[in-house]
């Protein structure tokens, strides 16, 4: 089992599986499996996992321990992860409440790229904004929105080599309050590459921003429709519940 990294990688798509497997002595071991994008409550070894499906995770410490080399998850928030647990841990949906299981054991997964938004004022003070800093994505691959109010931008982009070091690129979703309207908020994802090197590698970057401090400054009660500019590609549009 192998420690949490940061990874520039495909997303899991998000499922739920219930396949059974078979221990060493052909008897049915009852495991099933969950695989996706969690958001991360709690501390110490003791967490809460909110999949981006609604299905509510509570994971063994032991399972924590273990993905985590012993130290939890952190100030990590999300995260991709593929969970097992017993038929019985699993309490079924009501009206009210979600899917819910107990006892899971943590397989394996990789954290999300966090960003948290910034204001157009604060990415003016850092130069993001300037023309020389700004570059085109080579692809956004269908972003979604996940739970806790974060949003997900999985994109594909270049990034260059610099004396046998690659050089991470930043990525920020930039916002103006003064421009929110009722229940719609109008944001930028900018992309710096930190060179202006044309012979680039390239790599999945998944992006994860959370949304709830920023939903707070858009007037109306209504749910949020989020338009995201992203240069020489199509706005992006999610509706982000408040």
């Amino acid at each position: 089992m192998k420690n949490l990294l940061f990874a520039l990688c495909a997303l899991f798509s998000v499922s739920l599986l219930a396949t059974s497997c078979l221990n060493d002595s052909g008897e049915e071991k009852n495991d099933n499996y969950l695989q996706g994008c969690f958001t991360i409550e709690g501390s110490g070894l003791n967490y809460t996992l909110y999949c981006d499906n609604g299905v509510e995770v509570h994971p063994t410490p032991t399972s924590v321990s273990n993905i985590t080399g012993a130290k939890g998850f952190g100030d990590h928030k999300r995260a991709q992860l593929l969970v097992a647990y017993k038929k019985y841990d699993l309490v079924e949906a009501t009206a009210t409440t979600p899917y819910i299981i107990n006892n899971a054991e943590i397989q394996s997964g990789e954290y999300l790229l966090e960003r948290t938004p910034i204001t157009k004022a604060e990415a003016i003070a850092k130069k993001i904004l300037d023309e020389d800093s700004v570059f085109t994505l080579s692809q956004v691959n269908n972003p979604w929105v996940g739970s806790k109010q974060y949003i997900n931008i999985p994109v594909y982009a270049g990034y260059a080599v610099v004396n046998y070091t690659g050089v991470q690129p930043d990525f920020n979703l930039v916002y103006d309050p003064a421009t929110f309207t009722k229940d719609a908020a109008t944001l930028t994802l900018t992309y710096n590459r930190h060179t202006k090197d044309n012979y680039l590698y390239y790599a999945n970057f998944p992006l994860t921003f959370p949304l709830k401090r920023m939903l707070e400054e858009v007037p109306g009660n209504d749910s949020v429709l989020v338009t995201i500019n992203v240069r020489e590609k199509e706005s992006i549009k999610l509706k982000v519940g408040r």
